[in-house]
């Protein structure tokens, strides 16, 4: 049960200290910096899930991730 307070507590937090974060680096660096930086996520995601969780993702995963990254 203390996992899934955890989990909904993450929930409910994460999509306002998200955008709190997120209109902060634009007032620090700008929108299209800032742009840049947040394009960014899908990798570090992935490197954070493989390094923390073991995860291995696909190859088609990988290169997702990397397309959006140069696409941004």
């Amino acid at each position: 049960m203390h996992g899934v307070l955890i989990f909904l507590a993450a929930g409910f937090l994460h999509p306002g200290v998200v955008r709190i974060l997120y209109f902060k680096g634009m007032e620090e660096v700008g929108a299209s910096a800032n742009a840049s930086i947040f394009a960014t996520y899908p990798l570090f995601s992935t490197v954070i899930a493989m390094l923390l969780i073991g995860e291995r993702p696909q190859v088609k995963v990988l290169a997702g991730a990397l397309c959006v990254v140069v696409g941004a």
